[in-house]
C-alpha cells in the first residue's frame, strides 16, 4: 500500500514543499530512504520505528519512503513526524491528512521534539494554500503568528492520533497584539549625565537613524547602546513573524521576540564578514539579519576589520542583504538601525580635562580612517559621550521617581513623533528623500542649509543626512515645518568634524 503525508524543509530563506510517501509491505524487515536526505533525514528511520512501537502502532515489516521532489537535498530532522504519519496511512493504521502539512522531531518514545525555522514553513504554508498545520506543542505559539492557516500543536505522535480520531478535542490559542513591556531594567532612567547622548538616542529612536557614539573608555557607551530598545515601540505582529523565522532558521531561542522586544545583537570586533552579513555552507543567515527590526551594536568600531565594516553598506541601503554561493542564493531582510561606538583616538584621552591625550595627528588621522568616508555618510548622528566621574556616577540628580517619569515622558515623545511620520509618508525619516524634505524648510532654515551648502561644510549626502535629522527634531517638537532651530540643533550631532578640524589645524 502506498501512504503519503505533506510538509515542507527550508532552503535559506526559501520554503520547498516536500511529498512524503510511503510503502509498505510484509516479509524480512527492512526500512529504506530516498529522496536526497541529509545525515539527520537519513538516521530517522531508527527513530521512526522506535516512535512508532513506544506509542502502540504496528510497526511495518518493510518500509520504503521517498521525499519528493527527489533532487532538492532535504536536511534537519523535522521531517520525522511526516514520515511516520505516512508510514501509518501506507499501513491503514490513520486516515490520510489532505491540505495539511506535519513538522515534528520524534523522541525514541514518541514524544515531539520543537523543530528550527518553522515561522517561515507556517507562512509558505498560508500562502500555499493550506488549511492546517500540525506541529510540536513547543513551536505553538511561533506558528500562531502566522494568519490564515489552523494551527494544530501535539507533544506526541500518540496524542496526534487520538486528536485526529475525536478522543482528544483540539486547542488552539491566539496571541495578542496588545504587549506591554517591562524595560524596568534596560531604560535610561539610572543613567548619570549624558543629556546630550540621551537627547541624540532620543533623536535616533524617533526618526530610525544610525548613530555613532565618541568617548573615552568606560563613559558609558555600550550602557547607553543597550538601552536604545527600551525607547522603540513594541514589534508588531508582522515584524514578530519576520524576526521569528530568522532566529529560529539558527536555532536561537524567539522567546523575547514573541513578547514584542525588538532585538538587540553586539557581536565581537573579530567577526568575520560571513558571521556579520552571513553565508556558509548552509546560507545561514548573519547578524545584520538577525538585528532585523531591531538594533546592531557594533562597540569599538574603527577595530572591526576594513572589509567587515565595507559589506554593511549594501544593507544600511536596502535594508535586506543577498547571499549567493555554488548551492544557491536567498535574500534575508536587514532592516536593522546600526549604534556603533568608538574611542576619539588609539589612546581614547583625546579631548578629555584630564589625561592629555598623547596622541599625534598623524596616529589620530590614521586610527580615523579607518572608517572610510561612504560609511560614515550612512551614519547620520556623530555623538560625544562625555566621561562622568565617579563621584557624580554614585550621587543621582534626580529621584528615582522624577527619572521614571522623564523616561516615560521621552518615550511617549518618541511613540508620538513615530506615529506622525507614519501617518505622513509611511515610514520613518531616516529614508527620507531630498525631495520630500525640501518643500517642509522655512525661510530662515532655507537660508541656514544654503549658507552651509555655499561654504562646502556638507556634502549633497551629508546635506540630505542633516535635514532628515532636522526633520525628526521637528516631529518630536510637533512642528510641520523645519525651522532654523531644528537644522541648528541637528548640526551639533556632527562630532567627526570637530576632530578632523584638529587634526588639519583648523580651529577647533
Amino acid at each position: 500500500m502506498i501512504g503519503y503525508c505533506e510538509t515542507a524543509v527550508s532552503f535559506g530563506a526559501e520554503v520547498v514543499p516536500i511529498r512524503v510517501e510511503a510503502s509498505t509491505r510484509p516479509g524480512k524487515p527492512k526500512f529504506h530512504l530516498i529522496g536526497l536526505g541529509d545525515n539527520a533525514v537519513r538516521e530517522s528511520r531508527e527513530r521512526i520505528s522506535a516512535a512508532l512501537a513506544s506509542a502502540q502502532f504496528e510497526v511495518p515489516d518493510q518500509i520504503l519512503i521517498n521525499l519528493a521532489p527527489a533532487d532538492v537535498k532535504k536536511t534537519g530532522s523535522g521531517l520525522e513526524l511526516a514520515m511516520a504519519w505516512a508510514v501509518l496511512t501506507a499501513s491503514k493504521q490513520v486516515q490520510a491528512l489532505p491540505s495539511t502539512w506535519v513538522f515534528g522531531e520524534l523522541s525514541l518514545d514518541g514524544e515531539l521534539k520543537p523543530v528550527r525555522g518553522l515561522a517561515g514553513l507556517v507562512s509558505r504554508a498560508a500562502v500555499d494554500g493550506i488549511n492546517r498545520v500540525i506541529v510540536p506543542i513547543e513551536n505553538e505559539e511561533e506558528a500562531l503568528l502566522v494568519d490564515g492557516v489552523e494551527v494544530l500543536g501535539v507533544a506526541s505522535l500518540s496524542e496526534l492520533a487520538s486528536i485526529l480520531q475525536g478522543d482528544i478535542p483540539s486547542s488552539q490559542k491566539r496571541e495578542s497584539d496588545d504587549l506591554q513591556i517591562d524595560y524596568s531594567h534596560l531604560g535610561f532612567e539610572d543613567v548619570v549625565g549624558q543629556d546630550r547622548a540621551k537627547r541624540a538616542f532620543e533623536i535616533a529612536a524617533c526618526g530610525g537613524h544610525n548613530l555613532l557614539l565618541i568617548g573615552p573608555p568606560g563613559c558609558g557607551k555600550s550602557m547607553l547602546a543597550e538601552r536604545l530598545p527600551s525607547l522603540l515601540p513594541p514589534l508588531r505582529r508582522e515584524e514578530r513573524l519576520a524576526i521569528a523565522q530568522i532566529a529560529s532558521a539558527v536555532g536561537e531561542s524567539i522567546a523575547e521576540y514573541l513578547s514584542g522586544r525588538r532585538p538587540f545583537r553586539s557581536p565581537h570586533h573579530v567577526i568575520s564578514e560571513v558571521g556579520l552579513i552571513g553565508g556558509g555552507a548552509d546560507l545561514r543567515p548573519g547578524e545584520v539579519s538577525l538585528a532585523h527590526c531591531g538594533v546592531l551594536f557594533l562597540d569599538e568600531f574603527p577595530e572591526f576589520a576594513r572589509r567587515t565594516i565595507e559589506s554593511l553598506r549594501a544593507p544600511l541601503e536596502t535594508r535586506q542583504v543577498t547571499i549567493t554561493r555554488a548551492i544557491g542564493s536567498t535574500t534575508y531582510p536587514a532592516a536593522f538601525q546600526l549604534v556603533a561606538a568608538m574611542n576619539p583616538c588609539p589612546c581614547g584621552r583625546f579631548a578629555m580635562k584630564a589625561n592629555r591625550c598623547r596622541c599625534t595627528r598623524y596616529e589620530i588621522a590614521k586610527y580615523l580612517k579607518k572608517l572610510s568616508q561612504p560609511i560614515l555618510e550612512r551614519i547620520d548622528l556623530h555623538v560625544e559621550a562625555e566621561p562622568v566621574s565617579l563621584w557624580d556616577s554614585q550621587r543621582p540628580i534626580l529621584s528615582n521617581d522624577e527619572a521614571c517619569r522623564r523616561e516615560e515622558e521621552r518615550r511617549e515623545r518618541v511613540r508620538l513623533g513615530v506615529e506622525i511620520q507614519i501617518e505622513r509618508q509611511q515610514y520613518q525619516n531616516a529614508r527620507l528623500p531630498f525631495e520630500q524634505l525640501d518643500p517642509a524648510l522655512t525661510r530662515d532654515s532655507r537660508v541656514l542649509v544654503n549658507q552651509f551648502s555655499r561654504n562646502q561644510l556638507l556634502s549633497a549626502r551629508g546635506l540630505v543626512r542633516l535635514l532628515r535629522v532636522s526633520r525628526t527634531i521637528a516631529d518630536l517638537d510637533a512642528s510641520a515645518l523645519i525651522e532654523e532651530e531644528h537644522v541648528l540643533e541637528a548640526r551639533t550631532f556632527q562630532a567627526l568634524e570637530r576632530m578632523w578640524n584638529y587634526i588639519e589645524g583648523r580651529a577647533m
